[in-house]
């Protein structure tokens, strides 16, 4: 990863789970990319302004669209990108939807990418259910 000049975050959210690896690859570059991609406009509005505050050397891009969907990559442009999947989104999909967000990723990266996969430790009941048990 430390060769990236761009971060292509895969179902960003709040952009909380990937500041420590954007802060991590910002402090040794002199500018770095972050593109972060998300189906909620509303959360990437409010998260994007807050993190290049903190991270001035950041260029941060909102891209509302599908992690799913191949034509979502096209808008995260970079020489050197690297994917990441953070949290526990990837223990939530079925083995379906986990192979398409694999063979998605697959046509889209290029050699010398990276795709970085992130998953939570086991969870106490009491935590996963104040985590998922909402409406939602």
């Amino acid at each position: 990863m430390q060769n990236a000049d761009t971060i292509v975050e895969l179902g960003a959210g709040n952009c909380r789970k990937s500041e420590v690896v954007i802060r991590a690859l910002a402090g040794r570059k002199t500018s770095i990319k972050y593109a972060a991609i998300d189906i909620d406009a509303a959360a990437l509005e409010r998260a994007l302004p807050a993190l290049t505050r903190s991270i001035p050397n950041v260029h941060a891009v909102g891209i509302i669209g599908s992690f799913l969907d191949e034509k979502t990559y096209e808008m995260a442009d970079g020489r050197k990108r690297a994917f990441a999947l953070l949290g526990s989104t990837i223990g939530n999909m079925s083995i379906n939807e986990r192979q398409d967000l694999i063979r998605t990723v697959g046509r889209s990266i290029a050699d010398r990418e990276v795709f970085l996969v992130g998953a939570d430790l086991a969870k106490s009941a009491e935590t996963f259910h104040a985590a998922y048990n909402d409406k939602a």
